[in-house]
């Protein structure tokens, strides 16, 4: 796993939010949603997302969303079922829209939300166009969108599904590989909010 001795950092960030402040849980698919967060699907892709996470902001107004999920490697170094905190998120129709992750713990590095599905290839051809990639998902460029224009800070804790040598096209490992992930963050997170 990349990250290690992250509870501290996350100790302080939660000190700073108030216990009776309203904090959400998202994915994109019901898969994904981690058991007993009272989590929300905000649906597969960029517009499903945005337009989902609209309606749940204006219900619930959250203080904080924390957005959980699949991401896949573009690094050698993620391997499946590692933690990825994201230090900054890419749009890779848009790639000079970025937006900074601001928490005090430590991240990741870069995730870029891409149109479709990445397969070895395009992942090998994104680092090329570009080079901070460490890891590529469907949504969280649009939820960081969403939450910047109403300045509600927004955390990532995503798990990668597939890593960089992964064959997507062999369902029963991508299967093993989603519910490796799932139960990772899920993991992360129980322990995540029982410090709170």
């Amino acid at each position: 796993m990349i990250l290690k001795g992250l509870f501290r950092p996350l100790r302080y960030m939660l000190k700073m939010i108030d216990k009776s402040e309203q904090v959400i849980v998202i994915a994109a698919m019901e898969r994904e949603l981690p058991p007993g967060f009272g989590a929300v699907a905000t649906g597969f892709g960029r517009a499903k997302t945005k337009k989902t996470l609209e309606g749940v902001i204006a219900d619930k107004k959250p203080s904080l969303v924390i957005s959980v999920g699949l991401v896949g490697a573009v690094i050698p170094e993620l391997k499946v079922g590692d933690i990825f905190i994201p230090e900054k998120i890419v749009d890779y129709d848009k790639p000079e829209r970025e937006y900074i992750v601001q928490y005090p713990i430590k991240k990741s590095g870069v995730l870029v939300t891409v149109p479709r599905v990445f397969h070895k290839k395009d992942k090998i051809n994104l680092k090329k166009r570009i080079p901070a990639a460490a890891a590529v998902d469907m949504e969280t460029a649009a939820v960081a969108e969403v939450l910047s224009s109403r300045k509600i800070p927004l955390l990532c804790i995503k798990a990668v599904s597939d890593d960089l040598e992964f064959d997507l096209h062999n369902h029963k490992l991508l299967r093993a590989g989603i519910d490796t992930a799932i139960k990772s963050y899920t993991e992360y997170l129980t322990r995540f909010l029982h410090i709170r």
